[in-house]
């Protein structure tokens, strides 16, 4: 009898994506096990619960170590036949482990680019050894290695695109247009110079919108404080039922992010597919694989830079033509759903149910 474990390297509720698994394996009656790593102390103490008494997102090297001790202790002691595995610092700890006791019989998910590939030389035999290895963009085959099989897995769930919802007044000549970044927050740096632009033009019928936790709350908070004569809102971690609001709240989805990051280049934000979901466009800076998605189906704006960006943006918005973007929205979520199907085929045959 297949014993199914699914190791989690933070909270499942930082883990929207891990209801792609759940979703397939419970339609389809299989028994499954999640162990989680507690990183922000929100979960009981049990086996399947990780704690190591820290609160917080950020942890080091030895911290993975410490949890990967663990992991092996509790896959031996129950008995765990099959493994889906997340994030590839856990997978650099664990790589021994299962290509010796697990070959063809674990899963590799990638959800993004880690520092650790710089010292992990056996990856792609890593890969090689496992059943299935899952990536959550296109953009990672710039980074990963060429001889393997990659199934895509989107960061979303949805199988049904809702209708365009189209306001009754045009973008410019609204009173106040909102410009959201929702979900983690990250690139201080980008979002800096974007506050400080539009406090040098007194923009202050553009609303920036903050929702969401992350690291840098703080600081937008402060830069907040600093231009008082913007309308900042910094609101912080929201309800996963909240969600949908916010964004049928905004005008634009803030997706600037910074240039230097490999992860920011070839990723597929969670903000994309909401984006899409809920007909907002997508304002984001070229030169990423996020750019190119945006650009290939008119699903938002793309800038070269952020130099003169209020005068190109404004510039801009009275022409965007919104029967491209449906078309575009459509379009990207056609390709979504038929390769998430594709990831669920193959979720079904690695437990034995295809």
């Amino acid at each position: 009898m297949t014993k199914l474990l699914l190791v989690c390297p933070a909270n499942t509720s930082q883990m929207p994506y891990l209801k792609n698994y759940i979703e397939v394996l419970i339609s389809n009656g299989i028994q499954y096990d999640v162990l989680c790593w507690d990183r922000l102390s929100e979960e009981r103490e049990g086996p399947l619960v990780y704690k190591d008494g820290k609160i917080g997102h950020q942890r080091g090297f030895y911290d993975y170590f410490n949890y990967s001790i663990y992991v092996r202790r509790l896959i031996k002691k129950h008995g765990f036949t099959k493994l889906i595995v997340f994030g590839i610092p856990l997978a650099f700890f664990l790589s021994r482990f299962l290509v010796k006791n697990y070959r063809d019989m674990f899963v590799i998910d990638i959800r993004d680019h880690h520092r650790l590939l710089c010292i992990f030389y056996n990856f792609g035999n890593l890969l090689s050894n496992s059943a299935l290895s899952v990536i959550s963009s296109g953009g990672f085959l710039k980074w990963l290695p060429n001889n393997i099989s990659y199934i895509i897995n989107h960061n979303t769930s949805k199988t049904e695109l809702p209708p365009l919802r189209v306001k009754s007044d045009p973008i410019f000549n609204r009173n106040t247009i909102s410009i959201s970044c929702i979900g983690s927050l990250k690139d201080i740096a980008i979002n800096r110079e974007l506050l400080t632009q539009a406090a040098k033009k007194s923009l202050s019928y553009l609303r920036f919108n903050f929702h969401g936790d992350g690291v840098i709350n703080d600081e937008l908070t402060n830069l907040a404080v600093k231009h008082p004569n913007l309308n900042i809102n910094v609101t912080g971690r929201y309800y996963p039922s909240e969600e949908r609001e916010l964004y049928l709240k905004s005008d634009f989805i803030n997706m600037f992010m910074s240039p230097d990051s490999i992860n920011n280049n070839t990723c597929m934000s969670n903000r994309l597919y909401n984006s899409v979901l809920y007909g907002v466009p997508l304002l984001v800076l070229e030169g990423s694989y996020l750019s190119d998605i945006v650009l290939k189906y008119n699903l938002g704006m793309v800038f070269c830079s952020l130099d003169d960006f209020f005068d190109d943006f404004f510039s801009r918005i009275s022409s965007f033509d919104l029967s491209l973007y449906e078309k575009g929205r459509y379009e990207f979520f056609k390709l979504v759903l038929d390769e998430n199907a594709c990831f669920r085929k193959s979720i079904l045959k690695f437990v034995g149910c295809s």
